[in-house]
């Protein structure tokens, strides 16, 4: 069983004269946070891990990786992880297990909590919640008590909270990420190649299983809404990137066994777009061992892709200063 080649959507690229920036993307760092220590492992959402925002009291869970201690005046990588709707901070712990992995031990990973379990973008999500505002809010709060470097700020989550990495990756509040990864991402809020107001290309990773009967692989009402076909999202996000349409040197599809990636290289960025459809997987984050939340599922039962590893390797390769990830400036 094979998926069919994505195809890039023809249409007008809004920008498409690109030239090196002068000098890298990059944010004031707020190092203020540096030099405390914390007690390791994960600590679960709670009234000290808080915050305001948006006039309500917001909470995430974290994990602090063993050797944060060890010198808590270097500056961590930093990913924050949402949840799917219903979901819970612990839950995504679970579900994604960056500690599982020796190279998610250079992150301090970080798990908001929905209001209500849910997130900005979904047509059921709480009215009046500005959870971008709160993601925001969320990182100048952590700089202010971890020690985080900002030239290394991820976000991935799964299904709702997948949908909102998307979200956030199409506004001005993702330009302090490096690069997102989603897993089974419910995308109410996207619905055409000129909707996003990115000032600049995003790295974006998702993977998706084609025998997902919640959010389809292939689109279509839910909700409400009207959910588009995965595959020609991921040729929306190339175009955002800087390929043209229908380019098909701009494209690259590896079959391996059990799941295929589709990649993209963009504006002088290589595999900037990075797709995995996994031919027999439900909504889920997929894992090669089922040892994550998912696992319970019957659906589940896929064993075919590790997903978090590839996570991990793809946070790896951006940075916004990073040489191999520099980023390009749009120009008109």
């Amino acid at each position: 069983m094979s998926a069919s080649v994505p195809a890039i959507l023809t249409g007008t690229l809004l920008l498409t004269t690109f030239a090196f920036a002068s000098k890298p993307n990059s944010f004031a760092a707020d190092t203020s946070g540096c030099g405390r220590t914390h007690a390791a492992g994960y600590h679960d959402a709670d009234d000290t891990n808080s915050l305001q925002s948006g006039g309500l009291t917001r909470k995430y869970g974290i994990y602090v990786p063993q050797s944060y201690n060890d010198n808590p005046n270097k500056p961590r990588k930093l990913i924050l992880d949402y949840h799917g709707n219903n979901g819970t901070p612990l839950y995504q712990y679970n579900n994604s297990r960056y500690f599982d992995y020796p190279n998610g031990e250079e992150y301090l990973a970080v798990y908001p909590a929905g209001v209500d379990q849910s997130w900005q973008s979904a047509p059921y999500a709480t009215g009046g919640v500005d959870d971008l505002q709160f993601t925001t809010d969320l990182l100048a709060h952590l700089r202010q008590t971890y020690c985080i470097d900002s030239n290394h700020v991820y976000a991935s989550g799964k299904s709702n909270g997948g949908g909102f990495v998307d979200f956030l990756a199409c506004s001005k509040n993702g330009n302090e990420f490096a690069a997102f990864a989603m897993a089974s991402a419910a995308l109410y809020s996207d619905n055409g190649v000129e909707q996003c107001n990115n000032t600049r290309p995003r790295a974006i990773l998702e993977a998706h299983g084609m025998n997902d009967t919640t959010i389809s692989y292939y689109g279509g009402p839910r909700n409400g809404a009207m959910l588009p076909d995965i595959q020609t999202w991921i040729g929306w996000w190339a175009q955002r990137d800087g390929c043209k349409a229908n380019c098909a040197d701009c494209m690259e599809v590896q079959q391996r066994s059990g799941y295929e990636v589709v990649s993209y290289s963009c504006g002088g960025l290589k595999d900037v777009v990075q797709h995995y459809d996994v031919f027999d997987l439900g909504h889920c984050w997929p894992s090669s061992t089922g040892d994550n939340s998912d696992s319970a599922r019957s659906y589940c039962g896929d064993r075919s892709l590790d997903y978090t590893p590839v996570v991990l390797d793809f946070f790896s390769r951006w940075s916004l200063q990073s040489t191999s990830g520099q980023w390009q400036e749009w120009s008109i």
